[in-house]
Parts: structure tokens; sequence; C-alpha cells
């Protein structure tokens, strides 16, 4: 979820969780967006839609668990960064070893800065560090296998228009004109992986009943397809705005229920 990004061997998300499945596979080149906005098939690609303003801004508590098993918390914070109008994400998870993310873009979603790292206090271990500009992005990540564990590698990749750092790719999702029925795509970017296209369908509307309350909210389907097979993940985002992630279930089993805003 933007809770635990992606994987657990350092969670990219995709989240709850840039992310509980890691980020561990190799760079998949996916197809630009037509130059129309939206293809033949009703697919939605305009990533000018994407808007931070639909989000509801704060601080925002959940509680993971692992097939049933309590699995530890998580706090996301969104915040309207002045004075530039960029928005700033930000996470902080004590489940699965520890992890702490930002991420700052536009509010139409255009990356501008990512870090990532891992760890409980005391034995913080960085990720990757990453700046976007000019349809690139920079910075650098660190080795996690092989015999250049451990070491940094240096990151200068192209992004294409219409791409989210997968930090966030879930806030992306809920800042979209939902509604059901509705489908559309853009790309995620993260260091150890690439480009991945992601494929969102919005279910019907559900009431759920979370700790922190019951919701009217929309069923949202998405899929990261990358280079050695496809990623799925739900999330329970409010119909009304300012728009809040109510739940984010991962392909692993683990889920991610809101228990207190502020």
């Amino acid at each position: 979820m933007g809770i635990a990004k992606r994987g657990r061997p350092y969670i990219v998300c995709t989240g709850i969780v840039i992310l509980i499945l890691g980020t561990w596979l190799l760079t998949r080149p996916m197809a630009q967006p037509s130059s129309s906005g939206a293809a033949p098939s009703g697919i939605e690609r305009d990533a000018h839609r994407f808007d931070a303003h639909r989000l509801k801004t704060g601080q925002f508590t959940y509680r993971m668990s692992d097939r049933g098993v309590p699995a530890g918390t998580g706090m996301i914070t969104i915040r309207e960064a002045e004075p530039l109008g960029n928005y700033d994400f930000s996470a902080e998870f004590d489940g699965f070893g520890g992890q702490q993310w930002e991420a700052i873009a536009t509010s139409a979603f255009d990356p501008v800065f990512a870090t990532l790292s891992a760890g409980k206090p005391g034995a913080v271990v960085p990720i990757f560090r990453l700046e976007y500009a000019s349809g690139k992005v920079k910075g650098f990540v660190m080795n996690r296998k092989g015999p250049e564990a451990g070491t940094q590698r240096r990151i200068d990749d192209a992004v294409p228009v219409n791409t989210v750092d997968q930090r966030i790719d879930w806030a992306a999702v809920l800042s979209y004109p939902l509604s059901s029925g509705k489908r559309f795509e853009f790309n995620v970017y993260d260091p150890s992986i690439g480009i991945s296209q992601v494929m969102v369908s919005v279910g019907k509307l559900e009431r759920i009943q979370v700790p922190v309350g019951t919701f009217d909210a929309y069923r949202v389907t998405y899929t990261i397809k990358k280079a050695t097979g496809t990623e799925q993940y739900q999330v329970l985002a409010t119909r009304d705005l300012p728009r809040i992630l109510v739940r984010e279930e991962f392909p692993d089993g683990v889920v991610s229920d809101l228990i207190a805003t502020k």
C-alpha cells in the first residue's frame, strides 16, 4: 500500500506498505500512453486526471495482519508541501523488520523525489534515494544480493510520461476520478525493477467496517506487470471526497486496515 512496498525483503507499495512485496525484479519497458488519452478498449491513459487534491491530508495509522496473524502497525502522513504545491507522502512501519519511506510528487503525481530505508531505530539502512527531473531519474540503490551486496549502484534512467513513483501507486489510484466499471492504466518506477505497467479496474461500492468506522468504498483492483509475473493488489477507497485509503489487500495475504486518523 503505500504501507508496504512491496515484498518482504524491503516492502514497494503499491501501499500500504512502497512498499510488503519487495523490489527485486528486473526492469521491464512498458508501452507509452496514447496521444488520444484513451485506448480503443476503453482503458483510460490520461495521466493528468490524477489529482492529489482529492486525497485527505493528515496522519493515518494502519494495523497489518498476515493471513489473520497480527504483523505490526504503520503510519502514513500526507501533506501539501508549500510553497511549490507539491505533495509529501511519508511512512513508518514497524512490521516485517521495519521500514521508512518518503515520496514527493506534484499534485498530478509527476514524481519529484523518493527515498527508502529499512530496519529498526538505531539500525536503519538506506535502500535508495531518487531525484526526478526532465524525464530522468538519478540517484542510487543498494545492491542486496550477489557479490556486490552492500554496495551502491548508480541510477540514471529515463522515465516516460504517465509514470508514478511506486511508493505511492496506491495514492495515485485513490486520486483518480473513480466510478464503478472504470478502467485506467499508468506506469510505476522502482529502482530495482525499472518501469512496470499498472492496470486498474474499479469495482462496485461496498460498505466496509474497520476499527476507525464504517465507510462506503470502491473496491479497486490493480495489477503491476513485472518482468517475471504480475502482482495484484486491492484497495478500498472511500467514495466521498477527500478520499481515504481504508484497507489494502496484498497478493501475499497481508491486509492493512485503517485504525486511526489525525
